[in-house]
């Protein structure tokens, strides 16, 4: 098992499609977690392998805190932080994702594996990107909510303000950072 909660979650580093194919292969072949080593279980929504040991500590994470997920490349961090996102977006409550690794068409992507009715939630204002990634990169946002200067964290501030102030977001909204690192640097 885990040795400290805050183990558990938090802001993820970039993990790339390989790397998210190469978890679900592995994970598919050993059917235990490279976090607890419980036996894993197959969604049969998704065909996506996943640990029930994991989901069930993700869904007792005390509310009101900060937890931030270290580890090296690779490991699952991403995808412990999208079933994160999944288990509070079935649940209704209101995730904000910002992105300075990837755009966020990327992270969608990957997402759909392990977040159900993705889509819908973003129509329904439950899910929302700040697009960072793409002012790094010198190109044109895509996304609805984007910052030009991936340094400016007054207008992220302002961006994630608004966000939570919105009609929509009712209730405490969750808020995911990927990666501190990456804002850390260019800020």
């Amino acid at each position: 098992g885990f040795n400290n909660r805050n183990q558990i979650f938090a802001t993820a580093h970039k993990m790339d499609s390989s790397d998210e194919q190469k978890h679900q292969q592995e994970t598919s072949i050993s059917r235990s977690c490279r976090f607890c080593n419980a036996p894993h279980k197959k969604d049969e929504l998704t065909g996506v392998y996943y640990c029930p040991h994991c989901e069930n500590i993700l869904s007792h994470l005390p509310q009101g805190r900060t937890y931030m997920l270290l580890g090296k490349s690779g490991v699952g961090k991403s995808i412990l932080l999208y079933k994160l996102i999944d288990l509070y977006l079935r649940n209704k409550m209101p995730c904000i994702y910002i992105a300075y690794d990837e755009y966020p068409a990327q992270i969608r992507t990957s997402m759909r594996n392990f977040i159900r009715d993705l889509d819908a939630s973003e129509d329904r204002g439950l899910l929302n990107f700040v697009d960072c990634y793409s002012g790094l990169s010198g190109m044109k946002s895509q996304e609805k909510i984007s910052i030009g200067l991936p340094g400016d964290v007054n207008d992220l501030n302002l961006k994630i303000t608004d966000l939570i102030s919105s009609p929509r977001a009712e209730g405490a909204v969750k808020v995911f950072l990927d990666s501190a690192t990456s804002m850390f640097i260019h800020c």
